[in-house]
């Protein structure tokens, strides 16, 4: 396995472990809390909203790996295009 293939296979890894979080939260089976001066604040608006930044960007990220290949899910040869 090449480097890039290893990137891909990491943020593809990521992508699906962001989709389930991101659906527990809107399920509102997961919440996210800090400890803020002593009480516990529920920041899971914020960290909703993060891991769909993220999820975005990683899956611009893989968009742009598959155009690089040629063919969507098609694994990436260590040789630039």
């Amino acid at each position: 396995m090449t480097l890039v293939e290893a990137f891909v296979a990491e943020f593809r890894r990521l992508q699906v472990s962001l989709r389930k979080q991101i659906a527990l939260m809107e399920e509102g089976l997961m919440r996210i809390e800090e400890k803020r001066g002593g009480q516990w604040i529920t920041t899971t608006s914020q960290a909703l909203a993060n891991a769909e930044q993220t999820l975005a960007a990683i899956e611009r990220l893989l968009l742009q790996a598959e155009k690089r290949s040629g063919k969507p899910g098609q694994k990436m040869s260590g040789a630039r295009r």
